[in-house]
């Protein structure tokens, strides 16, 4: 990978996950908050001057890693727990991370080689080409399986059942997003 390309990653994610410090707003925003049931959970995102700050949409896959997205001002991002962690957490507070290419495949399908970021604090690697983005973002919709394979970071291919989405968590998702079911 080109030191051009590098920057360009860096300043991608860091444009997506290094604002300020967030916090994710708790009670009527939050829906569906039993993770423990595998199910999604929605949450509105605050800045630490209560100002809003996005959308948050995450579960736990079946091998208890986080898979969530998080949207802003009509963009999406997707991040994949590598071990057992909170997510929200590297959605709040990035941290160190580093550029990786990373090896993606959708319900079996071909896989393709991604540029994403590895967020070293939280072991977590973010997407955030919003093609990439949105097509992980319907294979949640869908219920299928997400593989990815971070090879150079000894994790080896690691695969992500993920739950059957919950219609209304999905559908407040969409709407505060901004998103019309065209658009994803």
């Amino acid at each position: 990978m080109t030191h051009t390309t590098k920057q360009v990653i860096r300043a991608a994610i860091s444009a997506v996950m290094l604002l300020p410090a967030a916090a994710f707003a708790e009670g009527a925003e939050m829906q569906n908050a039993g993770l423990a049931d595998e199910t999604w959970a929605m949450s509105a995102i605050e800045t630490d001057q209560g100002d809003a700050w996005g959308y948050a949409l995450i579960t736990t896959s079946k091998n208890g890693k986080d898979v969530g997205f998080r949207c802003w001002n009509g963009n999406l991002l997707a991040a994949f727990g590598l071990e057992s962690g909170d997510l929200m957490s590297a959605f709040k507070d990035a941290g160190p991370q580093k550029p990786v290419r990373i090896r993606v495949s959708v319900n079996g399908g071909e896989p393709e080689m991604q540029n994403w970021a590895l967020l070293k604090r939280h072991r977590v690697v973010a997407m955030a080409d919003q093609k990439m983005t949105r097509a992980l973002y319907n294979a949640a919709v869908r219920g299928e399986t997400v593989t990815i394979d971070p090879r150079r970071h000894g994790d080896g291919e690691m695969e992500y059942e993920l739950p059957a989405p919950n219609a209304s968590a999905f559908a407040a998702f969409m709407e505060s997003c901004g998103f019309s079911s065209r658009e994803s």
